[in-house]
């Protein structure tokens, strides 16, 4: 089993379910009158969740021990959405194996728009289209978005881009985002930490493990 520090871990872990979902930080009041007002507190972030496929006890207990290795919600884990790990227009047979990046000329002020650069030969081959995932890479911060609209070469996100990526043109050869099996980095959600990882069928000797996850953006 590939280290589950390592970015193809996930690529051998076979599920019967899983889910990447937004996270709304968001606090909503009501007054007296009835009128209803919702304030963001925080960037949306994205929870996960999956669960394997029944697999020899033996192996479950490996796939136990990786997690706990975690120790707990310290260490973080890459995780990406196996029901749209390329863009929905990817054909691997037309497109190759390489391409699965753009890159992009400027960011709206709202930080909810990029500007995809035109002669890229991966947007020439293919476009993205709403449901696609990517990720940018901040620092060592890593952002996973998913694409909502797509309007000739303007594509809008969520949650919102870090103001902290060039907003103009000029050196945009360092603004790319990337596109195969896009992982966002993930915690263990603190509320299930004393949960079991494991299911165990006595009577096959099988056992599922569960894993659940908050977003972390380091």
């Amino acid at each position: 089993m590939v280290s589950i520090t390592d970015e193809l871990w996930f690529s051998d872990i076979e599920i019967t379910e899983g889910h990447i979902s937004p996270l709304y930080r968001q606090q909503t009041s009501t007054t007296q009158g009835g009128f209803s007002a919702s304030v963001a507190q925080g960037q949306g972030l994205w929870t996960c969740g999956f669960t394997t496929v029944a697999m020899p006890l033996e192996d479950a207990y490996e796939l136990e021990t990786e997690i706990m290795s975690l120790e707990g919600s310290l260490g973080t884990v890459p995780i990406y959405d196996k029901q749209r790990p390329t863009p929905k227009n990817y054909v691997r047979a037309t497109h190759g194996a390489s391409g699965l990046s753009f890159y992009f000329t400027s960011i709206s002020d709202d930080c909810r728009t990029l500007t995809l650069f035109p002669l890229s030969s991966a947007f020439n081959q293919y476009r993205l289209t709403p449901g696609d995932n990517f990720v940018m890479n901040v620092g060592t911060s890593r952002y996973y978005h998913r694409v909502t609209a797509v309007s000739g070469d303007q594509v809008t996100v969520w949650p919102t881009m870090s103001p902290l990526l060039l907003k103009t043109g000029g050196g945009f050869l360092t603004n790319q985002i990337f596109l195969n099996r896009p992982a966002a980095r993930f915690r263990r959600d603190p509320s299930t930490l004393n949960r079991p990882l494991l299911s165990i069928d006595r009577a096959t000797h099988n056992a599922t493990v569960t894993f659940s996850g908050v977003q972390s953006l380091r």
